[in-house]
């Protein structure tokens, strides 16, 4: 069975019907640049903190999909609905989507 990978196309048609966008990157990281809305669980922390992913559809995201990918394993393991955003944050930010953070000038790091 593939991995269930979505574009950005479709992973913004996810979030616009509720998907959680679930940032699985480090706190230096996530400050840098995320998706608006995103909630932050480094991959490290991820099986210990999966109770506090909402219900529903998740798209796991990190920069360029690796970590993203392995969090989507986990969380389709533990029997969740969980897409990995192709390319990560570095496709998003390539297609122009815009990206938040704690500065002035987001990026992806």
């Amino acid at each position: 069975m593939a991995d269930p990978t979505v574009s950005v196309a479709r992973a913004k048609e996810l979030r616009e019907r509720g998907a959680t966008v679930l940032d699985v990157r480090e706190v230096d990281e996530w400050r840098l640049g995320r998706i608006d809305g995103a909630i932050l669980i480094p991959l490290g922390e991820l099986a210990d903190r999966v109770g506090e992913i909402p219900e529903g559809p998740v798209i796991c995201v990190c920069r360029s999909g690796s970590r993203s990918l392995l969090a989507t394993r986990f969380l389709l393991r533990a029997g969740r609905d969980a897409v990995n955003l192709d390319g990560g944050l570095l496709a998003w930010f390539f297609d122009g989507e815009p990206l938040v953070a704690d500065h002035d000038h987001p990026s992806v790091g």
